[in-house]
Parts: C-alpha cells; structure tokens; sequence
C-alpha cells in the first residue's frame, strides 16, 4: 500500500494548544482538514473535521472518508495527549 499524501498534527501558532492536521500533497500548498480547539472554563473543546477541504479531494486522492475520520480522532488522542 502506497500513501499518496501525508497527515500531519501540528501547532496552528508558536505557544497555541490549538492544534491543525495538514494534508501534504507534494509540491502543492498545505490544507488543513481537520482543527482542534482546546476548551477552557467558559468554552467546551472543539474538534472539527473540515469536510468542505475533504470533498474536493474525494474519489481522486483519498477513498475511504470514513477511515480518514477514524484515523484523524486516534491520531488526534495521541497528539493532544502530548501537548496537555
């Protein structure tokens, strides 16, 4: 199995707990598919699947939707384990 692109949990800024997931496509730009904002005492944490990023890329680069939903909330547990 070949992966076309690659996923990448990172900082939205320098000292932010907010975090993005980038799709790396190569020689194209960045895009974010995926955001998580952390919840403090006024708010609730926010993780937010960026589906208007991910249709325009269906069916040509990504194929199962529902596991790349999957595999971006596993891999956001870990990461965010990290930060906190």
């Amino acid at each position: 199995m070949t992966l076309r692109n690659q996923y990448r949990w990172k900082k939205a800024s320098p000292g932010s707990k907010e975090l993005a997931c980038l799709m790396k496509r190569g020689g194209d730009p960045d895009v974010e598919i995926c955001l998580y904002r952390p919840g403090n005492s006024d708010r609730r944490s926010q993780y937010q699947i960026l589906h208007y990023n991910l249709e325009r890329f269906l069916r040509t680069e990504i194929k199962d939707i529902r596991g790349l939903e999957t595999l971006l909330a596993i891999t956001w547990a870990e990461t965010s384990a990290g930060i906190n």
